[in-house]
């Protein structure tokens, strides 16, 4: 699906900070190259619940949208799958730095763990944390609008859980009442809550057999505890199978590691 990203107030970034309060008039025009489009209907959706706020149709190549946004919303224009256009920033350049570095490192070598450990090098050093300052800095120049939420969706992907207690405490109330919000603050409570070092969060299922069972049964008694989730349905799962049984044929007979496997099923849709 063809996605061309952008903020509202549309027509200018500058008027955001406007628009939440006294909107603003916006124009969208492009052009597609996909003719079989032509005559179909486009829409601007909302990322944060996929609300249509806009609509207008393909005419020889070309689409215009013009409206006004009464508040500041971060959105996209579905068209077809050959395309994708995105907001443009000094991140994109980022990525072309990296994918020269890359590039560069396949020539100096061709081992396969060294390319991955200079990869990895390049990226903790110096790539993830420009990546992510960059984003931080554009998070708090935005706090409360649409750029704020396009920035907050991208540290999602990668800033640590540390490095977002000062970009949720700095979060307005317009941004806070996204559903998209709450969504990636869920998401690093919980890696928080499961980082190393930290204690377990328990929970309760079945085994095989249908017999209750709950994590703090086998956790904290001293051992190793390996807990596996699998579905008879999950084609890697079953590959596991035999890793699995190793760890428990070399490990669990000498009392050092407890292994415990967990039967997925989801609900049945009626």
């Amino acid at each position: 699906m063809k996605h061309i990203l952008f903020t509202l107030a549309l027509a200018s970034i500058a008027g955001i900070a406007n628009a939440q309060h006294n909107g603003h008039s916006y124009t969208v025009e492009g052009l597609i190259n996909d003719s079989t489009l032509n005559g179909q209907t486009l829409y601007i959706s909302r990322y944060d619940d996929g609300m249509k706020v806009d609509s207008t149709q393909v005419t020889n190549g070309q689409f215009k949208f013009t409206g006004k946004a009464d508040i500041p919303c971060f959105c996209r224009i579905d068209a077809g799958r050959e395309e994708y256009t995105h907001i443009s920033d000094k991140t994109s350049e980022l990525v072309t730095e990296l994918r020269k570095r890359h590039a560069a490192i396949e020539q100096q070598t061709e081992d396969k763990s060294e390319q991955l450990r200079l990869k990895k090098e390049y990226a903790d050093t110096y790539w993830h944390p420009t990546y992510t300052r960059l984003y931080k800095d554009m998070f708090m120049k935005n706090p409360d609008n649409a750029l704020g939420e396009f920035a907050i969706r991208e540290l999602a992907m990668c800033a640590l859980p540390e490095e977002m207690d000062t970009i949720f405490a700095a979060s307005g109330p317009w941004l806070k009442s996204l559903s998209v919000y709450h969504r990636i603050e869920k998401q690093f409570q919980g890696m928080k809550a499961t980082a190393v070092g930290q204690k377990f969060t328990d929970f309760s299922g079945k085994t095989i057999d249908g017999a209750a069972s709950s994590l703090s049964d086998f956790v904290g008694k001293g051992q190793y505890t390996l807990v596996d989730f699998w579905a008879s349905w999950c084609g890697p799962c079953r590959s596991e199978y035999r890793l699995a049984a190793n760890y428990r044929h070399r490990y669990d007979a000498h009392g050092s590691v407890r292994c415990k496997r967990y039967p997925f099923h989801p609900p049945l849709r009626t």
